[in-house]
């Protein structure tokens, strides 16, 4: 993926913020943040200890996190009966 030149349109960033193919910089960083998030909670099924180990941030940043963006965290409890 290419910078490409800025468009110069306003967005969440400000009333002067550039984009680049039509994201910002801080819609670029969410967006990367809220994928890694989910890839290594997912790969770690879950378990949250793990996935902020790897990821090299404290659970309670990581449970932060995930309540910002507002991601579903699936674990191997899910898949037991009640």
């Amino acid at each position: 993926m290419g910078l490409g030149e800025p468009s110069g349109e306003a967005g969440n960033g400000g009333p002067s913020a550039k984009r680049y193919n039509g994201v910002t910089l801080k819609e670029a960083r969410k967006r990367l943040e809220m994928d890694l998030i989910s890839s290594v909670v997912e790969r770690h099924n879950g378990n949250i200890k793990k996935a902020s180990e790897e990821l090299g941030i404290s659970r309670p940043t990581l449970y932060d996190l995930i309540d910002k963006y507002r991601l579903f965290v699936k674990n191997d409890l899910d898949d037991f009966p009640t």
